[in-house]
Order: structure tokens, then C-alpha cells, then sequence
């Protein structure tokens, strides 16, 4: 069998050079497109070969920044068929400097790469992503506010934008309203998305998300809002610094 299938390879065969491309049906984002599968490819399908290198596609597709998994075979039709299985990003990270990279769900750091948008929520205030290594604090922490947005379709929707802010911590923007919500630490971070759910779908209209410029909830049992026309809040105790998680919802608006 083994002598059989080396005289097949060795001998001239018909095949169609331009690969069949199929995607995940679980991506959701076109982080690489049908042409530049053709371009890293062509060179491993051409005439001139007499059998399609697949291993060579394989490994060549594989070093792709947004190419998680890939599979190569051809058909005894002489169809070849590379079947990608993208990244999965969660969040679009940019320094100050202006450079991009995503995060995706396994903290694999990979380019966002020009032209080929991606609606995640933007993280800002970052250091400079040049030097930003998958095993630091920080990254730990985009994470597991990443994990917890995405597990939640109404903060997966509703977020645009985290800031990361050195004094209050992760702040985030919503799509909707002209407010942010302080979360501060990931310290009690479910106990602070509950609430904080709570309050805009039982204790606040939609008509009103635009009367405030700060709705924080790092304080334990309690959310405060600061008003659009500014006024100085009381100074209370971050939950941050509290033992127990946040269990109780009660408002406390300044106005």
C-alpha cells in the first residue's frame, strides 16, 4: 500500500489549483478572507507541483495571526479543501501610541489587523502593547471583565467601550446613554454587573440614562449616580475594600 501511494503521488494528476475555502460556522467575524488564503497558498498548489503540498498549506495558514485551527485535504475529484477555524476575539485593545491588537477568549494576543473591523468593545488607557505579555495582571483582569460581559447578552450588547482608568479602575461606556459606569476593580465584579443590571432594567427609564454623566457601582450595596449637571458626591467606602460581595440593590441618587 505504502509503494502504491508513493507511485500515486509521483505521477501527474488533474486537480482544480484553486483551493474550495469553508470557515467555522461558529465564527462570527472575517478575520481572514478568501483572497488571502489564495495568496499564502498558491505557491503549494500550483501546476507545476505534482501533488498539492498540504501539509505545507497546513503549516503555512497556521502561522496567520487570526488562524486558530486549519485542515487541508484534496478529494478524489482533485478538489482541494482547507477548512479554517478562526480566533475568537473579545476585545479590541489600543495604546496611546495607536496600536492595535485583539484578545481573544483563549488570551491569545494576535494583530487587529487594517481593514477588516471587528465591533468588540475597546479598551483604552492601556501601556504600551509592545509590552504587554499574556501573563500580566492586567490582561488577567481584561479577562475576566471580557468573560463576564460576554456571558451576559445584555452587557455584551451594551458595552462600547472600557477605559482603563489608574484612580477608579475599569470604566465602562455604553453604546447607549451619554453616562459611564465605574466598576472599578474585577474585586466582586458578578456582584457589581448584577446590580448594576438591575438598576437599568428595573430602577432607571431609558429616557433618563442621559441625566447622568457617572453612574458608579464599586459601593457596597448601593449604586451612586452623579448628575449630568455636576455636584460633588459623598466619599463612601469602595466595595473594593469590603469583605462580602454585593447582595443588596438600593439606589442613592445625589440629586
Amino acid at each position: 500500500m505504502l509503494a502504491l501511494l508513493g507511485l500515486a503521488q509521483s505521477q501527474p494528476i488533474s486537480y482544480n489549483e484553486v483551493p474550495v475555502v469553508e470557515w467555522n460556522a461558529d465564527d462570527t467575524l472575517d478575520l481572514i478572507d478568501y483572497s488571502t488564503v489564495l495568496s499564502w497558498t498558491s505557491g503549494f498548489s500550483s501546476k507545476g507541483s505534482r501533488w498539492p503540498q498540504i501539509d505545507s498549506i497546513e503549516e503555512r495558514l497556521r502561522r496567520h495571526p487570526s488562524v486558530h485551527q486549519v485542515q487541508a485535504s484534496v478529494g478524489i475529484n482533485g478538489t482541494i479543501r482547507i477548512q479554517i477555524d478562526q480566533r475568537d476575539p473579545l476585545l479590541r485593545l489600543m495604546d496611546s501610541l495607536g496600536h492595535q491588537l485583539y484578545l481573544d477568549k483563549s488570551k491569545h494576543l494576535m494583530p487587529a489587523l487594517v481593514g477588516i473591523p471587528a465591533r468588540l468593545p475597546v479598551v483604552t488607557g492601556l501601556p504600551n502593547l509592545s509590552r504587554l505579555k499574556s501573563d500580566t495582571l492586567l490582561l488577567q483582569d481584561l479577562m475576566e471583565l471580557a468573560n463576564s460581559l460576554y456571558a451576559d447578552p445584555f452587557w455584551w450588547i451594551f458595552s462600547d467601550q472600557i477605559s482603563v482608568n489608574s484612580t477608579q479602575g475599569f470604566v465602562l461606556t455604553p453604546k447607549i446613554g451619554k453616562h459611564q459606569i465605574i466598576l472599578g476593580s474585577t474585586l466582586h465584579l458578578p456582584g457589581k454587573l448584577k446590580k448594576l443590571k438591575l438598576f437599568y432594567t428595573k430602577g432607571l427609564h431609558p429616557a433618563d440614562w442621559n441625566l447622568y454623566s457617572i453612574i458608579d457601582g464599586r459601593y457596597q450595596g448601593q449604586i451612586v449616580c452623579q448628575p449630568a449637571a455636576y455636584m460633588p458626591l459623598p466619599t463612601l467606602q469602595p466595595a473594593d475594600s469590603l469583605p462580602r460581595t454585593d447582595s443588596i440593590l438600593s439606589i442613592q441618587n445625589p440629586i
